[in-house]
């Protein structure tokens, strides 16, 4: 894992993290390697997307159709992860090569952030949009502004998983610099997207053994063309290679005032203590049902809660019902 961890909240160019993501997947040696790519719809994460199927689908996944190797795809406003998806890749790259000898699943989540020229420096969460400024994630920014609907309730959800406002974080200039806020607001979308995938690949035993490499990532958008530039903001390591799900994370955590951000003439660095050592991924089941215990101890649990504890009742119920906690 070292290609990945050696680039953790280094901005580097689009070619070196597909470089170091190949690097990693290919070192591992298993006979199949899938990916997954989960990416804003936005027009401007084209060449995101674009640079990963050239530089690392096309180098190892198998080819679908003729000489066509392709990652499984989600797009969607604000690179939101759907439940189930990952079932679905996993399955479709269980190969018969992979039965015994097992396979990689690579699952990549790009949120993105734009990035306009500002006097000596750079002004972030902008866009030159077709000759106008644009909000770049428009979808990110609208659901720190309060925006309502489908999509920003989503994304309002995930924000606020574990009993934490995050959006509220980022609000809060003492906690962020207003000027640093959307680069952060990328960073966080990011790290809770992969932890949606973290916790619904455990409640899921793969059709073949399968080691899970989750990478949070953040697309920085210039304009123009091959001035895209990319972070990785984390790593987790889910190996279902054996009978029971082993998990790790390394990587950047979901509280933006924890972040630090250092400047230099290759880029940012973004960091924060502790981001360096590998941990046991968390165990969120046993978080949702501790804290509804601990709120209403003379009551049973949410009948989401009580049937996915007893492992009748897919992750997304327990999600649900861990929101409807988290806004008491």
């Amino acid at each position: 894992m070292r290609p990945i961890l050696d680039l953790l909240g280094v901005e580097s160019p689009l070619p070196t993290v597909c470089a170091a993501l190949r690097h990693a997947a290919g070192a591992l040696g298993f006979p199949v390697v899938g990916a997954f790519h989960i990416a804003c719809a936005d027009e401007s994460e084209r060449e995101c997307v674009e640079v990963f199927q050239a530089d690392f689908a096309r180098v190892l996944l198998p080819a679908l159709k003729q000489d066509l190797p392709s990652a499984f795809r989600l797009a969607n406003l604000g690179a939101r992860y759907e439940w189930g998806a990952v079932h679905v890749a996993e399955h479709h790259y269980a190969l018969p090569a992979s039965r015994e000898a097992g396979k990689v699943l690579l699952v990549k989540v790009n949120s993105h952030v734009g990035i306009q020229p500002a006097g000596q420096g750079e002004r972030y969460g902008k866009l030159d949009r077709y000759g106008q400024d644009s909000d770049c994630c428009g979808a990110l920014h609208a659901m720190l502004a309060g925006a309502e609907g489908p999509f920003a309730d989503e994304l309002a959800e995930v924000f606020r998983s574990e009993g934490r406002d995050r959006a509220a974080a980022l609000r809060d200039e003492d906690q962020v610099d207003p000027a640093l806020r959307s680069l952060y607001l990328a960073v966080v979308c990011a790290r809770l997207q992969a932890r949606q995938v973290a916790i619904d690949l455990a409640d899921h035993k793969p059709a073949s053994p399968t080691l899970y490499l989750v990478v949070p990532c953040v697309t920085l958008n210039r304009t123009g063309p091959d001035n895209d530039t990319e972070l990785i903001c984390g790593l987790y390591r889910a190996d279902y290679t054996g009978p029971a799900l082993r998990a790790t994370y390394t990587g950047l955590g979901d509280d933006p005032a924890r972040y630090r951000l250092e400047r230099s003439s290759a880029g940012v660095r973004i960091d924060e203590p502790g981001c360096t050592r590998e941990r046991e991924a968390r165990d969120h089941r046993s978080w949702v049902i501790a804290r509804w215990r601990e709120r209403h101890p003379s009551a049973p649990p949410p009948d989401a809660i009580a049937r996915f504890a007893a492992g009748d009742a897919p992750a997304h119920a327990v999600w649900r019902a861990h929101g409807a906690l988290t806004a008491t």
